[in-house]
């Protein structure tokens, strides 16, 4: 597949290939799937590549805009959905690079508006990242953009009629609610994470953890476990961040209790990140923010996943 897009030699495939393309990538996100669910597997990232491929061959993301498949258009969200969220802890050559689709899909297909809001956010930092290396300084970002970016996916989400007639119990409603403004809170601290001058840290990310933590225990009162994989990322953002004992005990007891519910185990090395972080702040002290700490120790200590 690979030499086949390299050659040039892909096309737009014609109706009847079609079908026997989604099979392909249905099958491959399955196994993609299995393999997060096993402890210490990190062969997903090989079935995910090949998830891209199968979509670069077949131009699927250039038919998604006009095809009626609800299966395609499922199976292109998911797939750049998992793009994105692994997106944010790839620093190296192993996890694929971001697709210039990656952004409509979740808008258009979910109408869940953090993901690509999540996808802006990395992909920026990365470019900044690219130029410090060159040019050995950067300008500095206005964060009150970033503030109405999330203020935005937060009004455009709420507003989404498919998901809130998705809730169908009051309980999951009052959830979902919650969870929208945890992801707010996360998009937002993990702006500033990229983004935002030391002291501008300072002075803002205690109180949006206070909020973001307060929002995510309104989300678990109800007595539905369905949004317990919604909750890796918000916790591993306010995670890396809280000094705070009590919220960094919390944080570990709701993302242990979460990967228990989910099963999905490629979490548990981002776990053992924020155990050990927590063990040697120090570590942090030595680097900008958690991300570039993460970029600066990837060849030792390898890469992790929040997903």
């Amino acid at each position: 597949m690979d030499s086949e897009v390299r050659s040039g030699k892909s096309k737009v495939a014609d109706s009847t290939d079609t079908i026997p393309a989604i099979e392909i990538l249905a099958s491959m996100l399955a196994l993609c799937y299995t393999e997060v669910f096993v402890p210490g597997s990190h062969n997903w990232k090989i079935h995910l590549r090949a998830c891209r491929k199968i979509i670069n061959i077949y131009q699927l993301d250039a038919r998604q805009s006009t095809s009626t498949d609800s299966v395609l258009k499922f199976l292109l969200k998911d797939i750049n959905d998992m793009e994105i969220l692994t997106g944010t802890t790839a620093f190296d050559n192993e996890l694929l690079p971001f697709s210039s689709g990656s952004s409509q899909y979740s808008n258009t297909v979910s109408g869940w508006a953090f993901t690509s809001l999540i996808h802006k956010i990395t992909t920026l930092e990365r470019k900044r990242h690219l130029t410090k290396l060159a040019n050995g300084a950067l300008c500095p970002v206005n964060m009150s953009v970033w503030h109405r970016h999330a203020e935005e996916a937060h009004r455009r989400t709420m507003a989404c009629p498919r998901l809130r007639s998705a809730s169908q119990s009051q309980a999951l409603r009052e959830c979902f609610h919650a969870l929208t403004s945890v992801y707010y809170y996360a998009t937002l601290i993990y702006s500033y994470q990229a983004f935002a001058t030391a002291g501008e840290r300072f002075s803002s990310l205690g109180t949006l953890i206070d909020g973001l933590l307060k929002d995510v225990k309104y989300t678990i009162a109800g007595s539905t476990h369905d949004l317990s994989h919604d909750l890796f990322f918000p916790l591993f953002i306010a995670g890396v961040e809280t000094t705070v004992r009590e919220q960094q005990i919390f944080v570990e007891k709701l993302f242990v209790e979460s990967l228990s519910k989910t099963g999905i185990w490629c979490n548990y090395p981002a776990l053992q990140f924020l155990r050990s972080l927590w063990s040697n702040p120090e570590h942090l002290l030595r680097h900008e923010s958690w991300i570039d700490l993460a970029r600066a120790t990837v060849s030792t200590t390898g890469s992790f996943v929040v997903f």
